[in-house]
């Protein structure tokens, strides 16, 4: 079974860089986890493979290292939703996170999730798409 959600307005933003209290993180971070717990709903604990791409929609671009940052929360409420850990279940490879920039119209920011099985056959997988092919293969899931 495959979802996708996109929640419009969230804005996110990288917090690396930023010199702010950690009160002003912890409750930015804390109103983007609501608003994507609210749109997912109750826990829904998946079994098997899958593959997570969370897909930041915005004007201006992030380098990866901020990309990784400002959806840290989104990351792992959609961790908590599936009934893992983000960090465990990459590890015992169980959710291979993808994180993307699209861009959007001005003024336009939006996340959408897509939460994927992995097909039992991960070599078909990594045919069928070339970039998830790299992405399977640079983590080590398929050869």
């Amino acid at each position: 079974m495959k979802l996708s959600v996109t929640i419009p307005g969230l804005v996110t933003k990288s917090g690396d860089n930023a010199h702010v209290d950690w009160r002003v993180k912890a409750r930015k971070v804390a109103k983007e986890r609501r608003l994507v717990r609210l749109v997912l709903g109750a826990p829904r604990p998946w079994v098997g493979q899958h593959v997570v791409t969370l897909v930041r929609v915005s004007p201006r671009p992030l380098d990866s290292a901020g990309l990784a940052s400002a959806l840290k929360g989104v990351e792992d409420e959609v961790a908590a939703w599936l009934g893992v850990d983000d960090g465990q279940a990459e590890r015992a490879r169980r959710v291979l996170w993808v994180k993307v920039w699209e861009k959007g119209a001005p003024r336009e920011n939006a996340v959408r999730i897509v939460v994927e099985p992995l097909a039992p056959g991960l070599e078909e997988a990594a045919a069928a798409h070339p970039v998830l092919g790299l992405l399977l293969r640079a983590h080590g899931w398929a050869a």
